[in-house]
């Protein structure tokens, strides 16, 4: 499992990508989820 650590400075934050190169989930997701979209399709994964 690979983990992709998301910075959300607005709200003193972070979020988690979590994933196995094919699927993922994500931990703590902020409100604006683009960050998040942009990451797992940097890593070639679908949200599940």
């Amino acid at each position: 499992m690979q983990v992709v650590t998301l910075e959300v400075p607005e709200l003193g934050n972070r979020c988690h990508l979590v994933h196995d190169g094919h699927h993922a989930l994500v931990v703590d997701p902020p409100r604006d989820i683009g960050a998040v979209e942009r990451a797992a399709e940097a890593a070639g994964v679908d949200i599940a």
